[in-house]
């Protein structure tokens, strides 16, 4: 995964500190070194088949990871609206502590826990020496 990410950014490599696949709430995820070891970490997640990274500022207790995705034919009335909240139990240890849609259908709305977004990876970036 650290491979795949990117060589440098802002030439500092990344650091594979967890791989899996993990969404549901009260997963935890065990890090493979302490996440004040670096000056950042970037957080690999999928929503319903979108894969993006984000920036996790470890100075937060918490981030809320959100996205979008709309009918994909432009005439869809079906759109969804994706949060997944990952809290620092310590600083080896996440938690997945909510994962939840809302989706609109027909001018009617759900809220459901279903784990959708998907945590893939995280990664260290500019370990402190």
């Amino acid at each position: 995964l650290a491979e795949s990410a990117s060589d440098n950014v802002h030439g500092l490599k990344p650091v594979e500190l967890w791989s899996g696949n993990a969404g549901e709430p009260g997963q935890l995820i065990y890090l493979s070194d302490s996440i004040d070891k670096f000056e950042k970490i970037v957080l690999w997640v999928s929503f319903s088949g979108q894969e993006f990274r984000d920036w996790y500022h470890k100075l937060n207790n918490y981030v809320d990871l959100t996205g979008l995705n709309l009918g994909d034919d432009g005439t869809s009335t079906r759109h969804q609206l994706y949060e997944m909240r990952i809290s620092k139990t310590s600083n080896t240890i996440l938690e997945i502590t909510h994962n939840v849609t809302l989706t609109w259908n027909n001018n009617v709305s759900s809220i459901t826990n279903q784990g959708e977004a998907r945590l893939y990876g995280v990664l260290g970036v500019g370990k402190k020496e």
